[in-house]
């Protein structure tokens, strides 16, 4: 017989089940990179600030939930796109900080985690021109392609719960209690 789908993932998600989800991403959500010790962002009104978020098919989840914290400046920028993503590089070096949420990550390791090349060509340039926060909203052993990188966080999966828990870490509403499993 088939099923109905009518409110299936509302049946199969109850709020109990939503609100575990949300803690398990709060404890999960890793810093891999703080060198310089600015994680959390703290006097964030201080310093001219963007976010960037790349991949996520446009704004991200990630993006309106720091915008909660902050006003600041917001760049959406597709993957592939190295003329974009360099057209961007002028813009963002004039900031004091940037944040960048990197999403439409993959799994396998065949695919280099679903981060092309023009994308680590950019985020390795700008992290020279200014200082750089980078989230990971995807596998830990993509670290392997950021090591330069001073300040990172890994969050895992791309998804709701993901989005906000790493928010919360970046300005300090949460504790960083993850551990790398890798």
């Amino acid at each position: 017989h088939p099923i109905a789908l009518e409110n299936l993932e509302e049946d199969l998600s109850p709020d109990s089940a939503r609100v575990l989800r949300q803690q398990l991403f709060d404890k999960a959500i890793t810093i891999a990179a703080n060198e310089d010790n600015s994680l959390p962002l703290k006097n964030i009104t201080e310093k001219k600030t963007a976010s960037v978020s790349i991949d996520a098919k446009g704004y991200s989840d990630f993006q309106k939930y720091v915008y909660q914290f902050a006003d600041i400046n917001s760049f959406a920028i597709p993957n592939e796109s190295k003329e974009l993503l360099q057209s961007y590089l002028d813009t963002l070096s004039s900031y004091e900080q940037v944040i960048i949420d990197l999403h439409g990550m993959s799994r396998l390791a065949s695919k280099d985690y679903g981060i092309s090349s023009n994308t680590l060509a950019f985020i390795e340039t700008l992290s020279k021109r200014t200082k750089m926060i980078l989230v990971l909203f995807g596998s830990p052993y993509s670290l392997k392609y950021f090591d330069a990188q001073k300040s990172v966080i890994v969050a895992y999966e791309d998804n709701d719960a993901s989005n906000l828990s790493a928010a919360n870490v970046l300005f300090g509403g949460l504790p960083a209690l993850g551990r790398l499993p890798v």
